[in-house]
């Protein structure tokens, strides 16, 4: 078997099915791949995605996934699966016809030792194009290192071997695993590249109320993986862009000294250059037209960032009534 596509899926009863679907149209020998789907059993997630029949692929497993999150259930995959590279893929994804074959080839030529695909929205909207700007500029332009779930994870077997599953699934983690796995691969010194011809579309919230609660869970899972300096760092930057604003609207209202607008205008013209290089990179001219919403996107992303940071660093319970169902 060469390839191990493992599945996490917790109360995905209605999108395992069209995920798996997604997966027959590859353009890859599927006899050579396996698919283990590790399901929720307290809801239909686990019955559909048993009673699906999907005999293209080399071998098909549906295991009961066990209490504990996300990295508990990649671990219970990791174990049964017999790929040499293992590749993994979130429950709510719909996948490329060629996804596959372009995220595995960098690791098949030996150029990587991980590599993450590239996601987009499944229905879009101004809110969640505001992570694909983020995503352009970091992934693409800076060439950011990191591994994100939606886009699809494949790395060596050998290299879960070496570092350890344990270590690499941490199940003390609820949030954050795609972040923390990154980390972990880099820790060791191999290399993780961004593969934007692997594409994929995720389910992304479109609405404000949306974005809010997934920036939310998002910041979460990332400060909680961070040092204390570094969230210090974090929190710093985004006060001085808040309040950069609110000077430079005092200013625009009772002044018309200049110089009180310089950070606020530091920070726009940053905004701007991420929305033409994104531009660029996507061909999306609209990044660039849309500035002013992305401005103000970007703001409500500030100011989730400050509540995150201030509860964390100074020891309060943080979002303690979030649910982080399917913990994405």
């Amino acid at each position: 078997m060469k390839v191990s596509i493992i599945i996490p899926a917790w109360h995905e009863e209605k999108e395992i099915a069209t995920t798996l679907d997604s997966l027959k149209q590859s353009n890859y020998s599927l006899n050579e791949c396996e698919v283990i789907v590790v399901a929720s059993y307290d809801d239909k997630t686990y019955s559909i995605s048993k009673n699906k029949d999907i005999p293209e692929f080399g071998r098909y497993i549906v295991l009961k996934q066990n209490p504990g999150g996300k990295n508990t259930a990649l671990q219970q995959g990791i174990k049964k699966a017999k790929g040499e590279i293992i590749v993994l893929l979130d429950a709510d994804t719909l996948v490329d016809e060629y996804w596959l074959a372009k995220l595995i080839k960098p690791i098949e030529s030996g150029k990587a030792d991980c590599t993450n695909g590239n996601e987009f929205p499944l229905n879009k909207s101004l809110f969640n194009n505001y992570f694909m700007i983020e995503k352009y500029y970091g992934k693409q332009f800076l060439n950011q290192k990191s591994t994100h779930g939606p886009g699809g994870i494949a790395f060596k077997r050998k290299l879960a071997k070496k570092i350890g599953i344990a270590k690499m699934f941490d199940s003390s983690i609820r949030a954050g695993v795609d972040h923390n796995l990154g980390e972990r691969i880099l820790e060791a010194k191999k290399t993780i590249l961004f593969v934007k011809e692997a594409k994929t579309k995720t389910f992304y919230n479109k609405t404000i109320k949306g974005f809010v609660k997934d920036g939310l869970r998002w910041k979460k899972a990332y400060f909680s993986l961070i040092s204390k300096w570094k969230l210090f760092q974090i929190l710093i930057f985004n006060l001085i862009i808040i309040s950069s604003l609110l000077i430079f609207l005092l200013t625009f209202l009772f002044s018309y000294d200049l110089i009180f607008s310089l950070p606020f205008t530091i920070y726009l013209s940053y905004l701007l250059f991420q929305c033409i290089t994104s531009a660029i990179i996507s061909s999306n001219i609209s990044f660039i037209f849309y500035l002013p919403i992305y401005l103000f996107i970007g703001i409500i992303d500030r100011i989730i960032a400050i509540y995150v940071l201030t509860k964390k660093l100074f020891g309060f319970e943080i979002l303690q009534n979030i649910n982080f169902k399917g913990e994405r």
